[in-house]
């Protein structure tokens, strides 16, 4: 009923099991390699906050105009 057919529980199985394989991963990475993840880390940070800043740039502009 409504779309959750047997099929459709075994895929959210399947996609949940490769979701906690992927966190113990991550997890595991973190653990053994904690320099080369806080670069990661330190890397996504800076680029989201580069969107962020760019996006203030942008209606900065918009209002300037």
């Amino acid at each position: 009923m409504y779309g959750h057919t047997p099929a459709s529980w075994k895929e959210a199985g399947v996609k949940k099991a490769v979701g906690w394989i992927v966190l113990i991963l991550v997890i595991f990475y973190i653990g053994t390699n904690p320099g080369p993840a806080a670069d990661i880390a330190r890397s996504l940070g800076d680029g989201i906050a580069e969107v962020f800043r760019n996006i203030g740039t942008f209606f900065e502009n918009l209002a300037n105009s």
